[in-house]
C-alpha cells in the first residue's frame, strides 16, 4: 500500500528549558491521499500537534499526534512518537477516530530523510512528502 502525505508547517516553537535542553512545540497542517480508497487515511485533512524535547547530548524525543477528518467529517486519530535517540525515526499508529473509521487500526516505521526531503514509512504505510521548512528548522535545532 503506498500513500502521500502532504504537510504544511503552522507553528514552531522551541524554548530553553534549562541551559543546554529544549523544549519545542510543533504543529502542521496536512492531507493523505492513499492509493486503496478504502483506508481509513485515504482524502483526509486535519492537524497534528506535537512536542520534541532535545537534550544537551542531542538526544531527541518526541511524540505527535494528529486529528484527521475525512469528507463525511469522520475523524481519524493517529499518534507517532520517536524510538531512535535524535528524532527521526520511529513509529506511527492509527488509534481509532469517530464514525467509520473509530476502530481504526494500522501501525507503521517511519523515517525522516534529509535530502530529497521524505518521510519513509515501512508496514502497511510507505512514503509521506515533508515540506522543506520542516527539515530546516528540525536541523536547526541539530
Amino acid at each position: 500500500m503506498r500513500w502521500d502525505q502532504y504537510q504544511k508547517l503552522i507553528s514552531w516553537e522551541p524554548t530553553e528549558i534549562e541551559k543546554g535542553t529544549k523544549l519545542s512545540t510543533l504543529r502542521i497542517t496536512s492531507v493523505t491521499v492513499n492509493d486503496d480508497a478504502k483506508a481509513p487515511n485515504h482524502l483526509v485533512s486535519g492537524e497534528c500537534i506535537g512536542s520534541l524535547l532535545i537534550k544537551p547530548d542531542g538526544k531527541t524525543d518526541a511524540r505527535f499526534y494528529c486529528a484527521r477528518k475525512d469528507k463525511d467529517g469522520d475523524v481519524l486519530n493517529e499518534e507517532a512518537w520517536s524510538s531512535d535517540g535524535d528524532g527521526s525515526k520511529g513509529t506511527w499508529k492509527n488509534v481509532g477516530g469517530t464514525g467509520k473509521v473509530k476502530n481504526a487500526t494500522g501501525t507503521a516505521q517511519w523515517e525522516v530523510i534529509p535530502h530529497p526531503v521524505l518521510m519513509v514509512w515501512e508496514g502497511e504505510m510507505e512514503t509521506a512528502t515533508l515540506e522543506s521548512m520542516f527539515i530546516d528548522y528540525w536541523e536547526q535545532l541539530k
